[in-house]
């Protein structure tokens, strides 16, 4: 938080608030739009933060959310064809599209769109090769190191014959929700 404060200017309206998504530190009706990135799946009481995002959100407003959801975390990814365990691995912390929207009508929201967007993830497989070996995401320390140095190698073959093609896609889905 000290971070984000330092890169702030002087002139900023922005003020930064520290809490919890299953205990927003807002008033009832404080916000007009949610906006939630590829944290869904992190979350301790999924149920809770549907309810303090209704309660925080004020009638008219909207959350936008962008997920891997079970669908869009198909074997069609480039992620199962070089670490198929880490992608297995994760499927426990993922929910299906049915599942999140229910979380969040049960809470009072209305779902009003919801699709499945397809972009440009890296420019090409070198980009996505440079990245993905850095092993920072949460599934690749859930496989063995034997285990993630085979996958590395395959990605690495696979680069030095196709490595400046591109783009590499991905999926997300993207829900939006509307207070009533």
């Amino acid at each position: 938080l000290a971070e984000a404060k330092n890169s702030l200017s002087d002139a900023s309206s922005i003020e930064l608030i520290e809490g919890a998504a299953g205990n927003i530190p807002l008033g009832d009706e404080a916000v007009d739009l949610v906006f939630m990135s590829m944290v869904y799946h992190t979350l301790k009481d999924k149920e809770q933060t549907a309810r303090e995002i209704f309660r925080t959100l004020r009638t008219g407003g909207f959350l936008v959310i962008k997920q891997t959801t079970l669908e869009s975390n198909s074997q069609e990814r480039i992620l199962w064809k070089f670490f198929p365990k880490a992608m297995e691995a994760i499927k426990p912390f993922v929910d299906t599209r049915a599942k999140i929207i229910k979380n969040f009508v049960d809470a009072g929201l209305v779902l009003i769109a919801h699709d499945s967007i397809g972009y440009e993830w890296y420019k090409n497989y070198w980009e996505f090769f440079e990245n993905e070996g850095k092993r920072a995401r949460s599934p690749y320390k859930m496989v063995s190191d034997e285990e993630w140095a085979k996958n590395l190698a395959d990605l690495k073959k696979f680069c030095e014959l196709h490595g400046q093609e591109g783009p590499v896609m991905d999926k997300r889905d993207l829900f939006v929700f509307k207070k009533r």
